[in-house]
């Protein structure tokens, strides 16, 4: 009896002693003991700064998902629609240079009155750390790239496209005067040859006998006469948006799906 009474509080304090109580971590929390846990103190930890491209809800309001690879923006008050990819490559093959920064990113656009930014999700800096080369994109990152001229740390990959209204050609010239440069003067229209709307015509920039105005970087800029609107986009020299997973350059079907949507 005295055997059979002990060997029977014996089991029953090893079952209880290992019964976590409510304080233990989760399986959730577990991460956030690494380091901590005897043993691997000095070992050293994944890192905490990892990014993970963003859902769809998380994204401009106005971004709606098309299909498996675009979504689509639409600003009615700046009266156009066009496709952006939902992800695509950082272009930074190399971990060492590309540090945090994810080998993905979603794509995001960004509003500032007439300017609408096309842009990564988020912004590299080479000669940061490798823990602190990525930042997410915000308005006045793509303001100091692209209005203001100014060097910068953090740049994103972007598309700037400038808005703006017109009712005849003194304020197209106007536009270009004020948009694009005071040496830009002079235009050529011609009706759209990669566009599906009837009446919107393509404006090709004249350079003056000077020689001053110099579109060294690749543009598109459209005009509606029914609606007034302009729609200019920089594109810049090389290829901005890689297609995730295949590298092919997206640039081109980004501007040619560009739609009125007050015709």
């Amino acid at each position: 009896m005295v055997v059979l009474v002990g060997t029977t509080i014996y089991f029953a304090a090893q079952k209880y002693a290992y019964v976590p109580s409510v304080s233990q971590p989760t399986s959730t929390q577990t991460e956030s003991l690494a380091g901590k846990i005897p043993g691997t103190a000095n070992q050293q930890t994944a890192p905490t700064t990892q990014h993970q491209t963003s859902t769809i809800s998380s994204l401009n309001p106005k971004i709606r998902s098309l299909d498996d690879k675009w979504n689509l923006y639409t600003n009615e008050q700046l009266g156009f629609s066009i496709k952006i990819p939902k992800q695509v490559d950082t272009g930074i093959t190399e971990e060492e240079f590309r540090g945090n920064c994810p080998e993905t990113e979603a794509v995001n656009v960004f509003e500032d009155r007439k300017y609408v930014y096309i842009a990564s999700e988020y912004s590299y800096y080479g000669n940061a750390p490798n823990s602190e080369r990525c930042k997410k994109t915000n308005l006045e990152i793509l303001k100091t790239r692209w209005q203001t001229g100014e060097d910068q740390n953090y740049t994103p990959t972007s598309l700037l496209i400038v808005t703006g209204e017109a009712k005849n050609d003194q304020e197209i010239e106007k536009f270009i005067k004020d948009n694009i440069g005071s040496d830009c003067k002079g235009f050529e229209k011609k009706a759209s040859t990669d566009f599906h709307q009837q009446g919107v015509l393509d404006l090709t920039i004249k350079s003056n006998s000077d020689g001053y105005c110099i579109m060294n970087f690749r543009y598109d800029f459209k005009y509606d006469p029914f609606s007034r609107k302009i729609v200019y986009t920089i594109i810049g020299h090389d290829c901005i948006f890689g297609e995730s997973g295949t590298g092919n350059c997206l640039d081109g079907e980004i501007v040619k799906s560009l739609r009125y949507t007050q015709k």
